[in-house]
């Protein structure tokens, strides 16, 4: 401390003799409790910089403090890259065109940080090996499928929206310490995400019910005036239903995210990072969400998390006070299975209707199994799925407003795409990492894992760019970044949302 004091004071008779500004002293003297405020290393760079000091050239400040600047700038990168990390999650849930700059801006960031084979080797471990293979691996086979499609151009085309999604797993390798650190604040601004695009939904559908006329306003919902609001409901025409309710994204996309964020909630009511109250709240507010939402794979998703959340963590008995919300969730759970009964009888209710109004998703299997069977070794290739579906369809006379759509099965479409190497690469993918949740009591992935592959029978999730930015960040971030870091032992001492953001 006496030598620091002692340069100190060189540095000040130094500046006094220059005539150089008391804001230069004063930010010098106090660098020590300033070097962690990222704004003040501006400051000292602009202020030398402008003043042009002989003071930067001296022997004595190269020694002292400017590898305390370097430090603080390398710092400074550190923690911009890991806020970047934290906009790309919280805006997943929101539209393509708000996360996808922070994404780039991420992706940018962590490269500048620089030390990439530094950081790969500190987060490859065992397991990372198996998951980095197989991810290489599925990469590459999309890759020569577009390749060697009729129309090249066409088949790289079909990949861009996963090309973003793709990168994703490699530069979380190549992340720095602070996403093992407080990996459970990334877990939060998802949630945090996802609870404001709810809400906003929720604050729109109010808005677009609410009407003016000459004798004042008044509330109503439904899209056809011959329907209350329960009816208009079953059937989808209310602005608190389906597509109508929400806002951002696919209906089943969003109701996979919030599903996921129950697990999220779920996490922390067993590391006790939110009070319980608050948790049993959200957890409400979550699966009304998903009931609005009217997906009718998110409902079921939904049901099943309910039975896996209750056998998981509250057969512990010290978590008995947990089972009261237990009973609020099973009750709710019951009366979306109801509900979404009803509506299945009323918006599909015979074969003639069906086939007047469009195709079900049954029909779309039978014809991409179909395809499938045909081509079970290479696939038909990215570029020509669609053409040969649609001359499928048109041979089956399948209504014409279906020739657009996938086969709303991400385990088909591969199978279509890549053939049957790249759906067993698909399915090594989830099976892996499930298996080695189950042993290492990761219930958090094994939660996570589950939804995605359950999702995976009723939507082709991993052609759209929100399904597969979201299924392949969350997978390399849990496989990556820190394995060991969401097992379930309840004799660690649980830490605290605000120990994460500091």
């Amino acid at each position: 401390m006496e030598n620091q004091f002692v340069k100190i004071g060189k540095f000040r008779y130094l500046t006094k003799r220059k005539k150089k500004s008391n804001e230069v002293l004063l930010i010098l003297y106090h660098y020590e409790m300033l070097q962690s405020i990222a704004p003040f290393y501006f400051l000292v760079t602009f202020v030398l910089w402008y003043e042009k000091s002989v003071l930067y050239q001296t022997i004595e400040f190269k020694k002292l403090f400017l590898p305390k600047l370097l430090n603080m700038k390398a710092l400074l990168i550190r923690n911009i890259n890991f806020y970047l990390a934290l906009a790309v999650v919280f805006f997943i849930p929101f539209p393509r065109q708000y996360s996808l700059p922070f994404i780039w801006l991420w992706i940018l960031a962590v490269l500048v940080e620089g030390k990439v084979f530094d950081k790969a080797r500190a987060n490859f471990h065992k397991f990372t090996k198996t998951y980095v293979i197989l991810f290489a691996a599925f990469v590459a086979i999309h890759l020569a499928s577009a390749l060697f499609s009729t129309n090249v151009n066409e088949g790289f085309k079909s990949l861009t929206p996963l090309i973003t999604a793709f990168i994703l797993p490699f530069i979380l390798l190549i992340c720095n310490d602070l996403y093992k650190k407080k990996i459970n604040l990334l877990l939060f601004a998802f949630l945090l995400g996802n609870l404001l695009t709810l809400t906003l939904c929720v604050i729109n559908s109010f808005i677009d019910s609410t009407h003016i006329s000459e004798n004042g306003w008044f509330f109503q919902a439904s899209l056809d005036e011959n329907l209350n609001f329960f009816e208009s409901f079953v059937i989808g025409k209310n602005q608190f239903a389906y597509v109508n309710f929400s806002l951002f994204k696919h209906p089943s996309y969003f109701a996979m995210y919030s599903i996921f964020s129950m697990g999220i909630l779920t996490y922390f009511a067993r590391i006790r990072h939110i009070k319980r109250w608050v948790i049993i709240l959200l957890l409400f507010y979550l699966f009304i969400g998903v009931y609005l939402i009217s997906s009718r794979a998110g409902i079921l998703t939904a049901f099943l998390y309910f039975l896996f959340s209750s056998y998981i963590y509250f057969r512990n008995k010290r978590l008995f006070l947990l089972k009261f919300p237990a009973v609020i969730i099973a009750l709710t759970g019951a009366l979306m299975l109801i509900f979404s009964q009803s509506r299945l009888q009323k918006t599909v209710p015979d074969k003639q209707q069906v086939s007047e109004k469009g195709t079900t998703r049954i029909e779309l299997w039978e014809s991409s199994l179909e395809l499938a069977s045909k081509h079970p070794l290479w696939g038909l290739g990215i570029a020509d799925v669609n053409a040969a579906r649609e001359e499928l369809y048109a041979k089956n006379n399948v209504h014409e407003r279906m020739f657009d759509k996938n086969s709303h099965n991400q385990y088909l479409e591969t199978w279509l795409n890549t053939g049957i190497f790249g759906l067993i690469i698909l399915i090594l993918l989830l099976l892996i990492p499930f298996i080695q949740s189950i042993k290492d009591k990761n219930y958090l992935l094994t939660l996570f894992l589950f939804i995605v592959g359950f999702n995976f029978l009723f939507e082709s999730m991993l052609q759209r760019f929100q399904g597969g930015s979201f299924i392949f960040f969350f997978l390399s971030l849990f496989l990556l970044i820190d394995p060991e870091k969401l097992k379930s032992k309840t004799q660690q001492k649980p830490t605290q949302i605000s120990e994460s953001v500091g």
